[in-house]
């Protein structure tokens, strides 16, 4: 269907769209993993481990169907400025709505502040991100950027998967501090040249 032009139905922006429906689920199941310990609960016969695994495969469906939809579109020349703007919006409702969750749910005080980082940082280049649109600019993703973001992918799965007992934790938590390193690198990299942009058009 289109509407002023528009295509809204084409497969990367269908692929989209359900990433961002699968949130709800995905949360639910992490907050069913905590040990809610309400009726729901019977659906997985009260199986912790069980409920994150498949919280943490909806967040590698979310993974997978973001390179999917770029792939899909560039084979098939299916861009459009629609699912330009929506792709990155679903990205970061995805990694702030889990990393929200484990803040609530698995964290302790220190991995909180790893996460918060994370978050600020990425509300932080969106908003200057549009900024920048207002003079017909565009930021791009720099290498270490996508680096940051496959680290930070592994880095989230891991948390939401494994018990802070599992080893496999430990290699989330460390991937976690990778990923804020090269978070607040890129972070610094984009302000400087934001804040070169925007004070040369004055």
């Amino acid at each position: 269907m289109k509407k002023n032009g528009v295509n809204f139905w084409t497969i990367p922006n269908i692929l989209t769209y359900i990433r961002i429906i699968s949130i709800a689920p995905m949360i639910w199941l992490m907050f069913l993993a905590k040990g809610s310990n309400n009726y729901f609960d019977i659906f997985f016969f009260g199986n912790v481990e069980f409920m994150s695994f498949l919280a943490a495969f909806i967040y590698a469906y979310g993974a997978v169907t973001d390179w999917l939809d770029g792939y899909i579109a560039k084979k098939y020349n299916q861009f459009s400025d629609f699912g330009r703007a929506l792709d990155p919006i679903a990205d970061k409702l995805i990694v702030i709505a889990v990393l929200m969750v484990l803040c609530f749910t698995k964290f302790n005080a220190f991995e909180v502040v790893l996460a918060y980082l994370i978050v600020f940082r990425e509300i932080l280049i969106s908003g200057f991100r549009e900024a920048l649109a207002d003079y017909n600019m565009k930021m791009p993703v720099i290498f270490v950027a996508r680096v940051k973001t496959y680290i930070q992918m592994f880095a989230v799965g891991f948390l939401m998967a494994f018990d802070r007992t599992n080893i496999w934790y430990d290699v989330g938590f460390w991937l976690l501090v990778v990923a804020v390193v090269l978070t607040l690198y890129t972070g610094v990299i984009y302000m400087n040249t934001i804040i070169k942009t925007l004070v040369g058009k004055k």
